[in-house]
């Protein structure tokens, strides 16, 4: 705690990163197994929550050093139990773990998001960051002047976005927030059954000029974005 107070003398930047097991036995994910990818650090069990009824539940949190610099805390998942005592490994549910870094570095903090990225896919996690919240990674990456890896993460974002946007239902409000691709018409024009959409969440995300791909929602009632 010391050395992270120490770092926010400079710039403390945060980057929120988001994972999905990809398999159909994502719900019988191990405790031990994620661990393992970080080197089977300690982890802080929080308090069971539930009753007797119908079952307990408690968060398994972490937080550790990762380097020289980089902080990491966030959840790896949930443990359930009929019991407030050991919980049963076949209710474990570490399918979608989710992480904050911390540095004041936006490169090492980049570095040690691929590294972590490689090690989670190994057992079988998708990276999700891109279809979350990634307008940070970008705004701190362009402060650095990293602008080749900033295009870079720009259009992985859009292709990330299109492909996440092609499987909209018909009538869905549309919501992506905090993020910012390289192509927005591209993204908007993934988005099938245009007629049916009436609301668009842009949150956190700069639409300056309006992207011309607004045009296919004729039905558009509220588009939520923010202006620079």
């Amino acid at each position: 705690m010391t050395e992270r107070k120490t770092i926010a003398s400079g710039k403390l930047r945060f980057w929120s990163l988001y994972f999905r097991h990809r398999g159909a036995a994502a719900g019988k994910t191990s405790r031990t197994e994620i661990l393992r990818a970080f080197g089977n650090p300690p982890v802080i069990e929080r308090e069971w929550i539930g009753n007797p009824r119908d079952y307990y539940s408690r968060q398994i949190d972490l937080e550790m050093k990762l380097s020289e610099g980089v902080f990491l805390s966030g959840c790896l998942g949930v443990e359930n139990a009929m019991t407030t005592g050991p919980a049963d490994p076949q209710a474990d549910h570490f399918e979608r773990p989710f992480f904050q870094l911390s540095g004041s570095d936006a490169q090492l903090l980049d570095k040690t998001w691929q590294d972590l990225a490689s090690k989670l896919s190994a057992i079988g996690y998708e990276d999700e960051t891109l279809v979350s919240m990634p307008r940070e990674i970008i705004i701190h990456l362009r402060e650095q002047s990293q602008l080749e890896r900033v295009a870079t993460l720009r259009r992985q974002i859009t292709e990330a976005l299109v492909h996440k946007l092609s499987t909209q239902k018909p009538g869905q409000p549309v919501s992506v927030g905090y993020t910012d691709p390289d192509d927005w018409d591209k993204v908007l024009s993934a988005i099938p059954f245009p007629d049916s959409v009436e609301e668009i969440w842009l949150d956190g995300c700069v639409l300056e000029p309006p992207p011309s791909a607004l045009a296919r929602f004729t039905r558009l009632k509220k588009v939520s974005s923010t202006q620079k």
